[in-house]
């Protein structure tokens, strides 16, 4: 399976499955004691001019045991934060989503963007000691790259532009485009110009890893040394928490906090007892349960922008739920016919009556939360009966299968689709497949009509439009197998373009064909839905749901 194709797997797999904000199943476990509140550890002496540097311990829920909190396999929400707050990648993304140094100090590109130069900061060092050097960059990437890995890493195509790639997934050889002229050079040659690239670098899971990470993956699974602002306490206590401590003094640079215990509520997974432990101060950070939203906003008010806490944070995030169309598969390689179903989607009523409000209605295959969407990129594509009924004219069309992936909320979009394209004349049946064939029913190219949700990996359009639209991800990402050497071209060009704006521009054309032609329908989009306690200052989600929490302090007069 291309790793593509397991991208896409991933994504239908986090999407909620169930009515609820960020509700997720966690495995089958009876419920264990999470770990009380560690005594916080004497406070550095301020140096002069420093303001109160805090301390204490920030606990943070998560809804289920993480897949991996190695960077190579990280696969989850409750991975990703953990990852993020031990590891530091090159860059990390900044509040308006650019990316800034974090390992690298600076970074340069050739003329043509197909070659990164990044300058490592010479006194890193992981927490072992041992300092971080651009081979262990070049040893992270590998390992991540190598499709004849035991077992192999599912985030590969993040790695899909750098020069070998191919290479690396056929035969496990290390990638062609990484080299360490020096311990703290490291040069990227890609296959292709790529400007955005080092926003993809941002993403936690491209962290270096030391040595030990390939003489005893286990271990270092279990207990990763990594070069962030926190470092593992102890080994992860799978099903009950992880506790990570700060990896230096909050006088020398480190973080403010002393610790975060993570405890883990693997056997809640509608966040009920999360919510009940925030509510009686045995948490910071919690999700909230759908039945407990007005109910949170009332005790510990809204964010003031939907990512910053305190209060209910509920800002959108990158992930959209659509309806795609085979457009190899009659009656859906005619788009007119693809622009009638379109018509017959009510969006408004699922959001307001299948997911209970939960959710926002999307206009564009690109969410608002990124970079250079645009804000009303389909003028024509809302909902509209009238317009179907023209559109089909005396069209007979055989039965039209929809297929979904088993969950409440998605059969019960399915069936609200239904009902509006049986209500002009339509045969329509409805089903469901589990995730593992109903992934490989999509990549074969066997169904018609089928629910998709995507998610993006940087902050760019192009994160959505090339592996949906391009080519070259047909069977793989690609699942609608729409092709057309225009939109290829435009996809091509935005991403050689170094100019934003200019490069914005280009995705909104293709954006605009995509949904003319109706490839795809977006349905609504996903909103984080977590509670901040009011003590707890600069915690900042962004859409991607990370968090920056070495910034992040307590306020004990609040």
């Amino acid at each position: 399976m291309r790793p593509t194709t397991l991208r896409a797997l991933a994504v239908l797999a986090s999407v909620a499955l169930a009515t609820g904000a960020c509700r997720r199943d966690g495995p089958d476990a009876v419920p264990s004691a999470t770990p009380s509140p560690s005594t916080a550890t004497t406070q550095p002496e301020l140096p002069p001019g420093a303001t109160e540097l805090g301390g204490g311990s920030l606990r943070f829920a998560l809804g289920a045991d993480p897949a991996a909190i190695d960077p190579r396999f990280v696969a989850d929400a409750e991975g990703r934060v953990v990852v993020d707050a031990v590891f530091d990648s090159l860059v990390r993304l900044g509040p308006d989503l650019r990316p800034r140094p974090a390992a690298a100090l600076s970074w340069e590109s050739n003329e043509d963007a197909t070659e990164f130069t990044f300058s490592l900061d010479p006194g890193a060092t992981f927490h072992d000691g041992s300092p971080v050097t651009a081979g262990d960059f070049v040893r992270a990437f590998d390992r991540i790259a190598s499709g004849t890995a035991t077992p192999p890493s599912f985030l590969a195509h993040r790695l899909e532009a750098v020069a070998g790639f191919e290479e690396a997934q056929t035969t496990g050889v290390g990638l062609a485009g990484l080299s360490a002229p020096d311990p703290t050079t490291l040069v990227i040659r890609l296959r292709y110009p790529y400007a955005e690239f080092p926003e993809v670098l941002a993403d936690p899971s491209l962290a270096p890893v030391p040595a030990v990470a390939e003489a005893d993956p286990v271990g270092f699974g279990e207990r990763p040394i990594g070069n962030g602002p926190f470092q593992l306490a102890e080994p992860w206590q799978h099903d009950q928490f992880i506790r990570v401590a700060r990896a230096r003094p909050a006088a020398e640079g480190g973080p403010r906090l002393d610790e975060i215990v993570f405890p883990i509520y693997s056997a809640d997974p509608a966040g009920e007892e999360q919510f009940a432990d925030l509510e009686e101060g045995q948490l910071h950070v919690s999700e909230v349960p759908v039945s407990r939203t007005a109910r949170a906003v009332e005790e510990f008010g809204l964010s003031d922008d939907g990512y910053r806490g305190p209060g209910l944070v509920d800002g959108l995030t990158t992930t959209v739920y659509y309806y795609g169309f085979n457009t190899e598969v009659p009656p859906f390689d005619d788009p007119d016919v693809r622009r009638a179903v379109a018509a017959l989607i009510d969006r408004d009523r699922i959001v307001d009556t299948v997911t209970r409000g939960i959710r926002v209605v999307a206009e564009g295959v690109v969410p608002p939360s990124i970079p250079g969407a645009q804000e009303e990129p389909c003028p024509s594509c809302g909902y509209d009966p009238d317009r179907a009924r023209e559109l089909l004219g005396d069209r007979e069309l055989e039965p039209i299968r929809i297929l979904h992936n088993r969950g409440r909320t998605h059969q019960g979009i399915a069936e609200a689709i239904a009902r509006e394209m049986r209500a002009v004349g339509l045969e329509v049946e409805v089903s469901a497949l589990d995730l593992q064939p109903y992934v490989q029913t999509l990549r074969a190219g066997e169904m018609g009509m089928f629910r998709l949700g995507w998610e993006a990996d940087h902050p760019s359009p192009g994160a959505y439009l090339h592996p949906l639209f391009g080519s070259e991800h047909v069977a793989g990402d690609n699942v609608t197998r729409f092709t057309d050497p225009e939109v290829d071209a435009l996809l091509a060009a935005a991403r050689a373009e170094p100019d934003e704006d200019a490069r914005n521009e280009l995705y909104q054309e293709v954006e605009r064909r995509v949904l003319e032609t109706a490839v795809v329908v977006p349905v609504f989009s996903y909103a984080h839905n977590r509670v901040v306690a009011p003590e707890v200052r600069d915690l900042v989600y962004d859409p991607f749901g990370t968090v920056d929490l070495s910034r992040v302090w307590l306020d004990e007069t609040s």
